[in-house]
C-alpha cells in the first residue's frame, strides 16, 4: 500500500495562487509523520523559493541553483520543532517533470544533495529513515495535483483536506549548573571546535537520556492524549512527562564564570514540540530530544557564522557578559504549530517578521510572535531592540560580536539541557488556537 499525505485545503488553494502567475516555482514541504492510521504524513506549511518577478529565465528545475536549495533546506529545518521535517519539494507549472528523463535526473541529483547535508550534519535530526519517502508534489491550475516518491517513483496518495487536524503542544522548561573544561591550543582557543564538540557530547546525553511519564517508565501503548485524560490524577498533574538527565552540582542563577580553564555556567532552555492527536509518547520523547538538539545546533551555528575570528585568547574569556540569542516562537496558520526563529539583542520582532516572510511567505501579525518563552532576566520588554538591522538566515552573520561572549554564552545554551526538568504544559489545539487556550496545569 502507497503513502498517504495529508495537507490542508488552504495549502491547495495557495498553489492555485501561484499557479495563476503562470511561472514555474518550487519550494519546500515542511511537516512530519502522523499516527491516525489514514494518512502516512501531514504537511503544515509550504515553504517557496522566492523567485524575482522580473526574472524571465527561471522557467524549469534547470534554471534553480541547487545550492540555493539546499542552503534553504537546511535553514528551514532550524525553524521546524522537533518531528517535523522537509518531506519533500512542490513544484508549479512544471509541464509535467515525471515524464522527462532529464528533469526527473535533475530534481534526484538535487534531492540527494539535500538529504546528503542531512547526512553529514546529523544534529539537524532532518532525515526521516532511509530518505526514500521523500515527496515530489507537482501542481498546475486546472489539473490534478501529482505526488511522487522521487528516488522510487511510487504514487502518492496526496489529498488536501477541509477537516482541522487536533494538535497536541509539549513544552518543556530546563535549568542547569554545570562546569566545563575547555580545550586550548596555547594561549588561544577555537571558538567553533570547541563548541562542536561540547554539541556532540550534549547530543549524546540528550539522546541516552531516560523517558519518564507520572514518574514511571513510559507505557509504550501511552499516547499524549492519554496524559490530558489524567488531568485528575495528582501525579499526574505534578510530574506528567520527564527526561533524565545526569546532573552535577547546584542550581544557581544566572551565573557564568571562567575558573581558570572551567567555566561555570547556568541556564534554562525553551523546549517545545506539536504533535498530532494520538501520538504515541515515546514518540512525542523522541521529538522532544530531536527539538533540544536541533535547537542547540542552530544557535551554535548561528554564532559561529557571526565571528569574524573564530580564535580567541583565554585573556578574552574572563567577561562574560550575555547577549545570548534567544529563541522565539510565531505561529503557523491555520495548524496553530509554532515555528521558531532566534534572535541577538540588538534584534526584535521586525527581524521575526522580515526573516519569516523571506523563508516562508507567511506576513506574521503581532499576535502570531511570542518573543517571551526565553526572556532575558534582566530584560522585561516585549521587544529586545530598536536596531532596524535584520539578518539575513540564507548568509553568514557579518555583524563582528565579542568573543568572550559568544564562547561563554553559546556554551551555556549548550549545556543548559542535562540539567533538571521544571516544567511541562500540555496543549491541546485544534488549529489556530490561542497561547492560553487547554493547558494541563502543573
Amino acid at each position: 500500500m502507497g503513502l498517504k499525505v495529508r495537507a490542508e485545503k488552504v495549502h491547495e488553494d495557495y498553489l492555485e495562487t501561484l499557479a495563476k502567475s503562470t511561472k514555474f516555482r518550487i519550494g519546500f514541504l515542511l511537516g512530519g509523520l502522523i499516527y491516525d492510521g489514514k494518512y502516512n504524513s501531514v504537511v503544515v506549511h509550504m515553504a517557496p523559493l522566492e523567485i524575482d518577478d522580473e526574472d524571465e529565465t527561471c522557467e524549469t528545475i534547470f534554471n534553480v541553483s541547487p545550492e540555493e536549495i539546499v542552503l534553504r533546506a537546511i535553514n528551514l529545518v532550524r525553524m521546524l520543532p522537533g518531528g517535523l521535517t522537509v518531506l519533500g519539494l512542490f513544484l508549479v507549472n512544471a509541464n509535467d517533470v515525471f515524464s522527462k528523463d532529464d528533469e526527473k535526473k535533475k530534481l534526484r541529483e538535487i534531492v540527494g544533495r539535500i538529504q546528503e547535508e542531512f547526512r553529514q550534519n546529523q544534529h539537524l535530526k532532518a532525515l526521516q529513515g532511509d530518505g526514500k519517502d521523500f515527496l515530489i508534489l507537482t501542481y498546475a491550475s486546472g489539473n490534478d495535483s501529482n505526488c511522487q516518491e522521487i528516488h522510487t517513483g511510487n504514487k502518492v496518495d496526496f489529498e488536501f483536506s477541509t477537516q482541522k487536524l487536533q494538535w497536541r503542544k509539549v513544552e518543556m522548561i530546563f535549568e542547569i549548573d554545570e562546569e566545563l573544561s575547555l580545550k586550548n591550543d596555547e594561549d588561544s582557543c577555537n571558538v567553533a571546535a570547541n563548541l562542536r564538540k561540547i554539541l556532540e557530547n550534549v547530543a549524546k546525553k540528550i539522546e541516552e537520556a531516560k523517558e519518564i511519564s507520572a514518574g514511571a517508565a513510559i507505557n509504550p501503548e501511552e499516547t499524549i492524549d492519554d496524559i490530558i485524560d489524567k488531568k485528575s490524577d495528582p501525579q499526574a498533574l505534578k510530574d506528567p512527562l520527564n527526561l533524565l538527565f545526569r546532573s552535577e552540582g547546584n542550581i544557581d542563577e544566572n551565573v557564568s564564570e571562567i575558573q581558570g580553564e572551567m567555566v561555570h555556567l547556568t541556564g534554562v532552555i525553551n523546549s517545545r514540540v506539536f504533535t498530532p492527536s494520538g501520538t504515541k509518547l515515546t514518540e512525542v520523547m523522541k521529538n522532544m530530544k530531536t527539538d533540544l538538539i536541533r535547537s542547540l545546533e542552530a544557535r551554535l551555528q548561528l554564532y559561529c557564522d557571526s565571528l569574524t575570528d573564530e580564535n580567541v585568547t583565554k585573556e578574552s574569556w574572563i567577561d562574560l557578559q550575555g547577549d545570548t540569542p534567544r529563541r522565539v516562537y510565531f505561529t503557523v496558520q491555520p495548524t496553530g504549530v509554532q515555528f521558531s526563529d532566534y534572535l541577538f539583542s540588538d534584534e526584535n520582532d521586525d527581524t521575526v517578521r522580515e526573516n519569516v516572510a523571506k523563508m516562508l511567505d507567511i506576513n506574521l501579525e503581532p499576535t502570531d510572535i511570542f518573543l517571551l518563552a526565553e526572556q532575558p532576566p534582566d530584560d522585561e520588554t516585549e521587544d529586545i531592540g530598536n536596531d532596524s538591522a535584520h539578518n539575513n538566515p540564507d548568509e553568514a552573520q557579518k555583524t563582528p560580536r565579542n568573543p568572550s561572549k559568544i564562547l561563554a554564552n553559546v556554551i551555556s545554551i549548550i549545556m543548559a539541557v542535562i540539567a533538571i526538568i521544571i516544567g511541562l504544559i500540555v496543549l491541546q489545539q485544534t488549529g489556530g488556537g490561542s497561547e492560553d487556550s487547554g493547558e494541563v496545569d502543573q
